[in-house]
C-alpha cells in the first residue's frame, strides 16, 4: 500500500510543480519591464523614466510632447487594466469582458453616448492638445506591445488588450465624473418630488446653505433663516422613517494657509480628495521634467489619473494647486 501511495504521490507532486511553475513564468512575462533601452518613432528626442522608492515616475524629457509620450509608457505598464476599465466604464463596454453580468451598467451609460462625444470632442480639439493626447496614447500602446504575455487580467477574463486611443483618454475623465456627480439625476429627482409633495418652503429646507462653507477670499454663501415647514397630517400619517448610513468613502475637504501662519514662511495647502479604497489606487504619483520654450526647466509633481497625460493635484514648485467634489447640480430638470 505505501508503493502504491508513493507512486501515485510523485506524478501528482510533478504536476503540482508544473502547474505552479507555469503560473509564476506566466505572472512574470506580464511584467513591465522596468530597466533598459527602448526605441520608438514616436519621439523627438531621447526621454528617461526612473522610479525612486516609493514608485513615483519620474520623467525627464526635452518637450512637452515626449513626456507625454513617457507618462502614457508608465501608465501603461503599471496601469493598463485600470485604465481599461475606467474608460469601457463611461463608454458602455464592460460587457466585452464581463460579459451579460455588466450589460444592465453598460445600458446606462450607453444612453449618454460618451465615446460619440469625446471622440467629438477631440476631433474639435487645437492641434496641439490632439497631438499631445496621440502622443500620450502612442506611449501606453508601446507600452502594452513590449509585454511578452497579457497581464493576468486579461488571462483570467479570455480577452485581450485593445489599442488606446485620444478619446479614450477623454472617456477616462468622463468616468471620475460618474463616480463623482452620477446620482446626481436621482438628486434632482427626489428635489422636484419634494417641491411637489410638500411645496417651496420644504424644499428650501432641504436646499438651504451650510455655514461652514466657505471661499479663499473670505465671501460667504448667504445664510437666510429657514423657518422649519410644517406637515400637514395625512401626510405625517402616511410618512415613512428609515436610518440613511453615513457614507464614509464619499466627499472632499481642502484648506490652505498662508505663509504668515507656516514657520518656512511658505503658503501650505492641504487637499484630501476622498474617493473609495481601490487596488490599484485610483491616483499615479508621478513627476514631469521638460524645458520651456524659453529654456526653464519645468518641474510638475503630484498625482496622475491612469489614462490623461496630465498632472492632477501637485506643485510646479511656485503654486501648488488641488481639488475637491463640488456637489453644485450639473442636471437639468424642466419642472424646477
Amino acid at each position: 500500500m505505501t508503493k502504491i501511495i508513493k507512486t501515485l504521490l510523485i506524478p501528482i507532486l510533478s504536476l503540482i510543480f508544473i502547474l505552479l511553475s507555469t503560473a509564476y513564468f506566466g505572472l512574470h512575462l506580464s511584467l513591465p519591464k522596468l530597466s533598459g533601452e527602448f526605441r520608438s518613432g514616436h519621439l523627438f528626442e531621447s526621454v528617461t523614466i526612473e522610479r525612486d522608492r516609493l514608485g513615483t515616475a519620474v520623467i525627464h524629457g526635452q518637450n512637452r510632447r515626449d513626456v507625454a509620450y513617457a507618462l502614457g509608457f508608465a501608465h501603461g505598464q503599471d496601469r493598463f487594466f485600470q485604465m481599461d476599465l475606467l474608460r469601457r466604464n463611461s463608454a458602455g463596454e464592460l460587457a466585452e469582458i464581463f460579459g451579460e453580468k455588466a450589460l444592465n451598467l453598460d445600458k446606462s451609460r450607453r444612453f449618454h453616448q460618451l465615446r460619440k462625444r469625446a471622440e467629438n470632442t477631440v476631433a474639435k480639439m487645437e492641434p496641439k492638445q490632439k497631438l499631445l493626447l496621440l502622443a500620450y496614447a502612442n506611449g501606453v500602446n508601446a507600452a502594452v506591445a513590449e509585454q511578452s504575455l497579457s497581464s493576468f487580467e486579461y488571462l483570467l477574463t479570455g480577452t485581450s488588450p485593445q489599442t488606446w486611443q485620444p478619446a479614450d483618454s477623454l472617456l477616462v475623465i468622463y468616468s471620475m465624473y460618474l463616480d463623482l456627480q452620477g446620482n446626481t439625476p436621482k438628486r434632482d429627482m427626489a428635489l422636484t418630488q419634494i417641491q411637489r409633495l410638500y411645496g417651496e418652503q420644504m424644499l428650501a429646507f432641504v436646499m438651504q446653505n451650510s455655514p461652514y462653507q466657505a471661499a479663499l477670499d473670505s465671501s460667504l454663501l448667504p445664510t437666510e433663516e429657514v423657518l422649519t415647514p410644517e406637515l400637514e397630517p395625512q401626510l405625517l400619517a402616511t410618512a415613512l422613517m428609515s436610518t440613511i448610513e453615513e457614507p464614509l468613502d464619499i466627499g472632499s475637504n481642502n484648506w490652505a494657509v498662508t505663509g504668515d501662519l507656516t514657520m518656512s514662511g511658505r503658503a501650505m495647502l492641504s487637499d484630501d480628495m476622498h474617493l473609495s479604497f481601490g487596488v490599484p489606487i485610483i491616483w499615479y504619483r508621478a513627476q514631469l521634467n521638460y524645458p520651456s520654450a524659453t529654456g526653464e526647466t519645468i518641474q510638475v509633481t503630484g498625482v496622475s489619473l491612469p489614462g490623461a497625460p496630465a498632472i492632477v493635484v501637485g506643485t510646479n514648485n511656485r503654486v501648488a494647486w488641488g481639488f475637491t467634489n463640488a456637489y453644485i447640480d450639473t442636471a437639468l430638470d424642466s419642472n424646477r
